[in-house]
């Protein structure tokens, strides 16, 4: 029977000592979560957290001190794990003289598939993340962006089940960020499941559906997004018309405390305090005034990561 995990990481602890004279550093202590399947967890945590060291032990490029990791991937060697996970490291080693072409040829034979599979695969996914034209250049003349596509390409090469990418955003502009973003959220419904790291907090509330909050190296939270920012819902709440004038917006704000005011084009947005929220409504109804939308107002998750971090800490 598959499990509702993909990887479950219990007790994970590591030690570095990075002098004989002095004390050792703990960069992870405890550390309990699972990923779950078919979903977009993000990894969050500010640099230096232990975000990349944990992704290293996952990928068993150095070893924990304690702990144990369950993969509940295809086959059971690891070996066979291998070839189901596709990993998009956050500093990627490219050979300089080798082609694009030449380097994604070379990955898909790694991860042994046959050639005219990776000649499919390359020619579908470069136009898919716009590295097709690229191909046959030297990879040392490749932008920090560029690269950051090609190892996409290759993460994607050989259709993994399971995505573990760290920082896959760092070094894009926004529109590479906004396509990359759009392309997590479409292998996720191809039935992958995708587990990424991050510092910036809006990219992962944007894609994901589950978040993991890493702060000196332990977990502060593991849950979903959505019941997360339920439980932190604030009380006031707000309000969006449509074509509002600005005698209509005085005449509201004598009758009510209008809180954060704004104008967006032709969108007139604020808040009330939670009494004043029936009768603000009625009022508007009333002078029928065009109602765009209205709701409780909803936190970012920026500001309940700060606040679990000032619970902690």
């Amino acid at each position: 029977m598959m499990k509702n995990e993909i990887i479950e990481i219990s007790n994970i602890s590591k030690v570095f000592r990075t002098d004989f004279y002095k004390k050792p550093f703990s960069a992870l202590e405890n550390v309990t979560f699972s990923v779950a399947r078919g979903q977009i967890t993000g990894f969050l945590g500010a640099n230096g957290a232990g975000k990349t060291t944990l992704i290293k032990i996952i990928m068993k490029f150095i070893a924990a001190n304690s702990g144990h990791i369950a993969y509940h991937l295809r086959g059971d060697s690891w070996r066979e794990i291998c070839l189901s996970i596709g990993y998009l490291p956050e500093r990627p080693y490219f050979h300089p003289h080798l082609t694009g072409r030449e380097f994604l040829e070379y990955m898909g034979r790694l991860n042994e598939m046959k050639m005219s599979a990776i000649v499919e695969q390359v020619k579908n996914l470069s136009v898919r993340l716009r590295i097709d034209h690229a191909l046959d250049r030297k990879i040392k003349s490749y932008s920090k962006g560029m690269l950051q596509r090609l190892g996409m390409t290759a993460c994607l090469l050989h259709d993994p089940e399971f995505l573990i990418l760290d920082e896959p955003l760092s070094g894009l502009d926004p529109l590479g960020r906004k396509e990359f973003k759009n392309i997590l959220i479409e292998e996720r419904a191809r039935g992958k499941s995708i587990f990424f790291s991050s510092h910036i907090v809006p990219d992962v509330e944007e894609v994901c559906q589950q978040v993991i909050f890493l702060e000196k190296g332990g977990v502060l939270y593991q849950g979903a997004i959505d019941e997360l920012i339920v439980q932190n819902l604030k009380p006031n709440f707000w309000f969006v018309l449509n074509d509002f004038d600005e005698t209509s917006i005085v005449d509201m704000q004598q009758k009510f405390a209008l809180m954060n005011l704004s104008h967006k084009e032709k969108l007139t947005s604020f808040e009330v305090l939670p009494d004043q929220k029936e009768h603000c409504l009625k009022y508007i109804l009333d002078k029928n005034y065009s109602l765009h939308a209205f709701g409780q107002v909803r936190p970012r998750l920026e500001e309940i990561f700060y606040k679990i971090k000032e619970e902690h800490f």
